[in-house]
């Protein structure tokens, strides 16, 4: 596991906009509404992440360059969905940034004068940026705050690279690097059945893990629909509302979901041995809630998600394969070998640990997928 805190180089690499405004070369950034929403970028050079690997942490930290206590303060952090990206250098470009989902920093507490504060947990947003194909390590990430509807005049404001180099924002990043698994996230068909000579199948051995992404037609008359996914990602809870996130690349499917308000989002994953499709299960389903649109300068995609409360049977069941272990509070959670039978409610065995599941936690982007699973 490796670590870094990336900071802006120069005084154009941070900067703020508004309806109308742009400004990079202010003495301060801005978290919230000043008397009309404002938006902050940052842009971090030499980001020495290798591509692919996995983002164990991630946080901006933001040093207060005066004291701060009007309300209400909420916010969102997005980075820019890009390989390289440049600092941009008007109102225009930045609302033409390709933005990864947000994080919600809502009802920011006060601020005092230089002291630092740090944003909620960002590293599945991180994970979008890392996991670009054409990321490599030494490129440039920007983080974008945006106003998500802050009162009029309330506000945080902390130091930008023009006002103090060692005082500005910093990203502070946590990283595993990337190993060789392969993921193919576009649509499949089963042409086989579990060869002659193989018992089971085993993910370390034949790392190739195939997903479909299906949003169904039944309930407005119509067929399911099969689209191209460039990432998702799952929180999965019996008993309580299970959460899905799909991203779609480009916007030529925008009719087909238009025409499918009332359908389910569903996720099947797949395991190819010797290239042939051997197993395939649904791993999640959700109801269809909500719909974006990323529309930026080159780059375009929509993202779909939504939630669905579900109770599984239990079961006990083995995991292999754990690449990450950590107890917190007496509570004990695995990153292990994908599993599609696997769900929570489950007593799972891994090593000399045994114990109920509470929550499984999924995620897709690029070339990389995750299982997390923690205890009840």
């Amino acid at each position: 596991m490796a670590s870094g805190t990336f900071k802006p180089t120069n005084n154009t690499d941070d900067g703020i906009w508004y309806s109308g405004g742009f400004d990079d070369s202010d003495s301060s950034l801005y978290l919230g509404n000043a008397g009309i929403a404002i938006h902050s970028f940052i842009r971090f050079t030499g980001v020495n992440i290798p591509q692919g690997s996995t983002i164990d942490a991630c946080f901006l930290r933001f040093k207060s360059d005066g004291a701060y206590s009007g309300t209400v303060v909420d916010v969102d952090i997005h980075f820019a969905d890009a390989d390289n990206q440049a600092a941009p250098t008007s109102e225009g470009e930045c609302n033409g940034l390709s933005l990864t989902g947000g994080i919600a920093f809502d009802g920011i507490g006060s601020w005092s004068n230089d002291v630092q504060y740090d944003s909620p947990e960002l590293k599945t947003r991180l994970q979008t940026v890392v996991d670009r194909v054409g990321f490599a390590s030494g490129n440039a990430i920007v983080a974008v705050v945006k106003d998500g509807g802050s009162s009029g005049s309330a506000y945080r404001a902390c130091y930008d690279y023009g006002w103090s180099a060692s005082d500005c924002v910093e990203l502070h990043v946590t990283w595993t690097a990337g190993g060789g698994t392969t993921v193919v996230a576009e649509p499949f068909i089963l042409v086989g059945s579990l060869a002659a000579g193989v018992a089971t199948i085993d993910p370390i051995i034949n790392p190739v893990f195939r997903f479909i992404f299906t949003l169904t037609g039944g309930a407005d008359g119509l067929s399911d629909q099969v689209m191209p996914i460039s990432s998702f990602s799952a929180r999965l809870l019996s008993g309580n509302p299970t959460f899905l996130s799909v991203v779609i690349p480009g916007l030529d499917y925008s009719a087909q979901i238009a025409d499918r308000p009332n359908g389910d989002l569903s996720i099947k994953m797949g395991f190819e041995v010797a290239g042939v499709i051997v197993l395939t299960e649904e791993i999640v389903r959700v109801d269809f809630e909500n719909i974006q649109i990323n529309e930026g300068a080159v780059n375009q995609s929509i993202t779909l998600d939504g939630h669905r409360t579900e109770t599984w049977s239990t079961k006990t069941i083995a995991l292999t394969g754990a690449s990450y272990r950590n107890l917190n509070k007496g509570k004990i959670r695995y990153r292990v070998v994908p599993d599609i039978y696997v769900k929570p409610g489950d007593t799972v065995e891994i090593g000399l640990d045994s114990f109920i599941i509470d929550n499984i936690s999924l995620s897709m982007s690029g070339s990389q997928f995750n299982m997390e699973v923690a205890e009840a």
